[in-house]
């Protein structure tokens, strides 16, 4: 059975529990902001990543911040600007020419991340966002952490049809998204293992680096060469250099989270100071 629309999986230990005194009581939150300007710039991802994560990029820099423990007591506006920044991933998507399904179940599993990642705080789930999620506001579905999954499956069963949302996925993985895994005694390396074979579909569509041409007068000895070489040693060579380029990306994505647009660093600020008790 789905749990109830107040208890999505909480799951990074950041969280706090029910009574923790760091949470302002609701008349000591400060008033919300006035909306963000549509128009706002947004932060673009560094080369390297696919369409989807491009386009998705200002929304998985937010989920970043909220990941590292941001405090805000501004749920509703918060809510309101990541309704709007959705919004526009939809249009960057369709502008970058991305098939609609794969747009709107990047769309989904984004609301069930943003969700779950509010949610797993003090101030988010004592909020009005706990009964109004992303997820039924925008999709009608109060749980998502199943569907999350299938979305997983289908991008491991194609990977060469689904190698952006593979990607997506993978990001949202990383950033400790755990829905149904989450109660498990095994979950988080059930996780592990999915997040593993996602990135596997990631280094796939990594480009290899253009061969070298050889000079005319010596390509007989470089193929005589070339089979002194063993097979593994190629392949190693080639796997770790994907697996640099991927991880100095990633770390780009948490770079950038520090330099999201203005909109959501006054939406979610620093964490308050804990008062005498």
């Amino acid at each position: 059975m789905a749990p109830p629309e107040r208890r999505l999986p909480l799951f990074d230990g950041r969280a706090g529990t029910p009574g923790d005194d760091a949470t302002l009581p609701v008349e000591a939150r400060p008033a919300p902001p006035p909306p963000p300007g549509d128009n706002a710039p947004l932060p673009a991802a560094p080369a390297g990543y696919g369409p989807l994560v491009r386009a998705a990029w200002p929304l998985l820099a937010l989920l970043a911040r909220l990941r590292e423990g941001a405090a805000s007591g501004n749920a509703e506006a918060l809510k309101e600007a990541c309704v709007r920044a959705l919004g526009r991933f939809l249009e960057e998507a369709g502008a970058a020419r991305l098939r609609p399904e794969t747009s709107q179940a990047t769309h989904y599993a984004l609301c069930v991340a943003l969700d779950e990642a509010v949610l797993s705080t003090p101030w988010g789930d004592r909020s009005e966002w706990a009964q109004s999620s992303l997820l039924a506001r925008l999709h009608g579905e109060t749980w998502g952490g199943e569907t999350f999954f299938t979305l997983v499956d289908r991008a491991l069963a194609d990977p060469a049809g689904q190698a952006d949302l593979a990607e997506l996925l993978h990001l949202l993985l990383s950033f400790g998204f755990q829905g149904r895994y989450h109660l498990r005694r095994d979950g988080t390396a059930e996780v592990e293992a999915l997040r593993d074979r996602l990135f596997a579909v990631v280094r796939r569509r990594v480009p290899a680096p253009p061969a070298l041409p050889a000079p005319q007068p010596r390509r007989a000895r470089r193929r005589r060469m070339i089979g002194f070489v063993p097979i593994w040693a190629v392949l190693s060579v080639c796997l770790l250099a994907a697996l640099l380029l991927f991880a100095w990306l990633e770390r780009g994505l948490y770079r950038e989270a520090d330099r999201i647009v203005p909109q959501f660093d006054s939406l979610v600020p620093a964490p308050a100071a804990d008062g005498p008790r």
